[in-house]
């Protein structure tokens, strides 16, 4: 995780307001599943895309 993320907002001076989930910071974010699946996708805090499953 620290390689994708706090470790490019360090190397562009702004791990104050991003590169680690925290209140306050800005992020934009995926959640997956234990299969790797995207379950939702989070843009501004807000849920832009619920992905359905096919059963």
């Amino acid at each position: 995780v620290h390689m994708a993320s706090l470790n490019p907002a360090r190397a562009l001076g702004q791990s104050g307001r991003l590169g680690s989930i925290e209140e306050g910071k800005q992020a934009d974010l995926i959640a997956i599943d234990d299969e790797f699946n995207v379950v939702f996708t989070m843009v501004g805090g807000k849920i832009v895309c619920l992905e359905q499953k096919e059963f």
